[in-house]
């Protein structure tokens, strides 16, 4: 059985907004995997979050124009970028008011508490050089074609010297240090020992 979805993204501080359709899986803790899902894939660290979230989602369809909440079970309001975003949730039946409002605040106080509810796994976030993330989007960004380890693995384009290997080290360090378990991906040791 389905348990359908509307995830509606505003653009700023604005009234103008998306809505996004998901038929499967949209209870609280299934919106919360959703949006981690979103958030931590490797491949999806650039664009909005109503890019990435289409983007991790293969089922999430985007509606033209309001959509209408007849037989929607739950309404996501989420406003901003990414691990800083913002999210209000509502239990919906088919018209939204704050009486059914179900959560409202940071989307990661929202996925760290529906993780709790339904046994997915979540990495810790953590305040880093890079702003807040947990490790699977640290190990995302040194992976990015010019991030850390491509810099540090093309000496010849990026001597030490280079301000950009120095800013690639600072930043390895900084992720290695809040999270220790990127030193069991073979790449991420070899660019440490080298870099030093």
């Amino acid at each position: 059985m389905a348990t359908r979805g509307i995830y509606r993204f505003f653009d700023g501080d604005t009234d103008n907004k998306i809505d996004v359709y998901n038929h499967w899986d949209n209870y609280p803790s299934g919106a919360a995997s959703h949006l981690y899902k979103m958030l931590c894939e490797w491949y999806n660290s650039n664009g909005n979050t109503l890019t990435r979230f289409v983007r991790s989602n293969p089922n999430a369809e985007i509606q033209i124009g309001d959509c209408p909440l007849g037989g929607i079970e739950y309404l996501y309001e989420i406003r901003g970028l990414g691990n800083t975003a913002k999210i209000r949730a509502y239990k919906v039946y088919d018209n939204p008011s704050p009486d059914y409002c179900i959560f409202d605040g940071d989307l990661i106080q929202f996925i760290q508490q529906q993780s709790k509810e339904w046994a997915f796994e979540i990495k810790p976030f953590k305040e880093t050089l890079g702003g807040l993330m947990n490790a699977e989007q640290a190990k995302s960004i040194l992976r990015e074609r010019f991030g850390a380890l491509y810099i540090l693995n093309n000496p010849d384009k990026f001597n030490r010297e280079n301000p950009n290997h120095r800013e690639s080290m600072k930043v390895l360090n900084d992720y290695v240090e809040h999270f220790p378990e990127l030193l069991d991906e073979q790449d991420v040791k070899e660019a440490v020992f080298a870099g030093v």
